[in-house]
């Protein structure tokens, strides 16, 4: 979606520097642009008030999943929804 704030380009639904009063915007946009087949809905905080959104369908988290299944150290509901942790 071009001029959201802070959008990278990377096919899939990935919006980084949102103010979290556009974050339900933000999220209902991607939903509209998936046709509503939207498998994984992950909001981060990245700073402050600035959040970090992902919206992937099914294809797209296999995808991005794909090489990296035995390499989480999540349980077993953890879906690797791709936030950063704190350090």
């Amino acid at each position: 979606m071009s001029g959201e704030p802070g959008e990278t380009d990377t096919g899939n639904a990935r919006v980084e520097s949102v103010p979290l009063y556009l974050v339900p915007k933000v999220i209902a946009d991607h939903i509209r642009k998936k046709q509503g087949e939207v498998f994984l809905i992950t909001v981060c905080r990245s700073k402050e008030h600035q959040y970090q959104i992902l919206v992937e369908t099914l294809a797209e988290h296999t995808q991005r999943t794909a090489g990296t299944a035995s390499a989480r150290s999540g349980g077993p509901g953890d879906r690797g929804g791709g936030c950063s942790t704190r350090g």
